[in-house]
């Protein structure tokens, strides 16, 4: 089968995993780059060829059996997919990117294909969503100034709920044939180690082959009891450590804790401090389809209560309008997955830019210093 392989900084790894696993069939024939920036086609140092993403859509689809997505920013996954399947491929080949962090074979004791555990491979028959993310905190005890999730200015007047989980859940699972990666966080989701442990065990539940994923700042782990790892371990699920200029100064007992207790876990960024960026703005003219292209949370949905939002800001940045007397928040915004039932109904609608992409530049977004100073101003957020 001759593959195009959708690259990222990993793929020279995947290239020798293809070239090791010669007789499996699969043959890397090109590579496909998605950054918009990319030369439309151009001849690389290892002798390969590399198209831009736009321009084999619409010359080189029909050149290749099937895609291998290996893409650096998880978010845009769900929205390529569709292209490529809109163009009449439809071997698409995604590894869980947990195996790409790793560097894991996928090939591993597979003659003629991929692992389904390593690999997820769309059928269409139902839509699948690529990342979903939830609650199950809304506490924190970092309270980082323009946290993503918007928890120092929280303005929800009761906690996540377990059976409100379960019941989405168990229709998520109804509606998609898969969700690639399940991410439970907060705030800090070790703030509640049952309910943490509770929405694992419902998320593994209905979708067995998701990385699921506890995100962490990791500040609590050193203190944590052994049960609460026993339990993720024996369920697959793994503890995602971001790094904070806090969490850097006991990082040695953190992992110590983690390969003490056997559990699946994963520093992002290679061990790299968390970079912060604010890119909402108060008017609402930037370019939304521009922003549905290219802001890496364009298919990190968020699940709270029912709903199912574009991305976590578009859920959240009520909290904004609380605090601030901002007028950002769209109620309308989120999905009712218990009314509109048809998946594929909702999957083509978190494809599409939501009602916060106007007020969002992804082109003019601004890093920043971190800092938890809990002097909390709409300038942590607000461009």
């Amino acid at each position: 089968m001759k593959i195009g392989l959708l690259i990222n900084e990993n793929y020279e790894y995947v290239i020798d995993l293809f070239s090791q696993h010669k007789d499996t069939g699969f043959v890397i024939t090109m590579l496909i780059d998605r950054n918009p920036f990319t030369k439309d086609v151009e001849v690389l140092d290892n002798g390969m060829i590399q198209y831009s993403f736009t321009y084999f859509l619409e010359n080189k689809s029909s050149f290749v059996d099937g895609v291998f997505i290996v893409t650096k920013q998880v978010g845009f996954v769900q929205n390529d997919c569709l292209k490529l399947y809109k163009r009449g491929i439809k071997n698409i080949f995604i590894p869980y990117p947990i195996i790409i962090e790793q560097k894991k074979d996928f090939f591993k004791d597979y003659k003629d294909t991929f692992s389904s555990q390593y690999v997820y491979r769309p059928s269409f028959d139902k839509p699948f969503l690529f990342r979903v993310e939830a609650h199950s905190v809304d506490r924190c005890n970092l309270n980082c100034n323009g946290c993503n999730n918007m928890t120092p200015i929280d303005c929800y007047d009761k906690e996540p709920s377990c059976d409100s989980f379960l019941n989405d859940m168990i229709q998520l699972h109804n509606l998609f044939e898969n969700i690639c990666i399940i991410g439970i966080q907060g705030g800090e989701p070790l703030l509640n180690i049952e309910r943490t442990l509770e929405f694992a065990k419902i998320a593994r539940k209905y979708f067995p082959l998701s990385d699921i994923r506890v995100l962490t700042n990791g500040l609590l782990v050193p203190k944590m009891p052994k049960y609460f790892f026993d339990e993720l371990s024996k369920i697959n699920v793994t503890i995602h450590l971001s790094i904070y200029p806090v969490t850097e100064k006991i990082l040695d007992k953190i992992i110590s804790k983690f390969k003490e207790s056997n559990v699946n876990y994963y520093v992002a960024g290679g061990g790299k401090k968390e970079v912060f960026y604010k890119r909402l703005t108060l008017e609402s003219d930037n370019d939304e389809n521009y922003n549905n292209e290219n802001c890496i949370s364009t298919n990190i949905h968020y699940l709270r209560d029912g709903f199912l939002w574009k991305c976590p800001s578009s859920a959240l940045v009520k909290n904004l309008d609380y605090k601030f007397h901002t007028k950002l928040y769209n109620r309308y915004g989120g999905i009712d997955i218990h009314t509109l039932k048809n998946g594929w109904d909702i999957f083509y609608k978190l494809c599409e830019a939501c009602y916060l992409c106007k007020n969002c530049s992804v082109k003019n977004r601004k890093s920043f210093e971190w800092s938890n100073d809990k002097k909390h101003t709409l300038s942590d957020w607000i461009i």
